[in-house]
């Protein structure tokens, strides 16, 4: 596996920052990077012994199914890929009087990630959450870190991390989806190669 810098899909925040545009122009494009550098992370990965799952959503839903159990998402945001089309519903919600956004990711329309983003959180609060992760996935160890990973044998893993928002990031890929975000990313690396490689032609000409 790759060791590969992790990536944020926060973002910096600006005028606009939970508006459509801005998943639309962010979030949407930092996925496919994202995702396949949590699912690769090496190092200091803490055994999760219980199954994950997306809260009471399995992953491999359809997007219909997930807005029959939710209800109509804030946004309904699609984008398609050299390989794959991805679809993302975003939801606000509260849990314990404590605003959050709850963000499925689809591929082909079956989900293969969530993520739960919660805003000025008071630091109690930030410690309750990182406890409860461990009582529900890893009852034996906790960890004193704003960035950490949880990872199952079945290739589930969740990425909690204490930044600008504190975020929650489940994903669940089967060798079929890694297999294409790998080639998602494997194209885009030859279209930048070959746009540079034009550039670089006309240049030459031109000097």
């Amino acid at each position: 596996m790759l060791n590969i810098r992790i990536p944020s899909l926060t973002g910096v925040k600006q005028k606009g920052y939970y508006r459509q545009n801005y998943y639309d122009g962010y979030i949407m494009k930092s996925f496919v990077e994202y995702a396949f550098s949590v699912f690769n992370k090496e190092g200091d990965c803490i055994n999760a012994k219980n199954k994950i799952s997306f809260g009471e959503i399995e992953f491999g839903t359809s997007i219909q199914d997930v807005i029959k159990l939710k209800g109509t998402p804030k946004y309904n945001l699609t984008r398609k890929y050299l390989t794959f089309t991805l679809t993302v519903l975003i939801f606000k919600d509260k849990v314990n009087n404590i605003k959050k956004k709850s963000i499925f990711y689809f591929i082909d329309g079956l989900l293969v990630a969530g993520e739960h983003k919660f805003s000025e959180l008071a630091n109690d609060d930030v410690q309750f959450l990182k406890r409860m992760l461990f009582k529900k996935y890893e009852s034996e160890r906790d960890i004193d870190s704003k960035d950490f990973f949880l990872r199952k044998e079945d290739n589930a893993c969740i990425h909690f991390s204490d930044g600008f928002d504190v975020s929650v990031f489940y994903l669940s890929l089967t060798s079929s989806h890694k297999s294409i975000i790998q080639s998602e990313i494997s194209k885009k690396a030859m279209l930048i190669e070959h746009k540079l490689a034009q550039k670089e032609s006309v240049l030459l000409k031109n000097l």
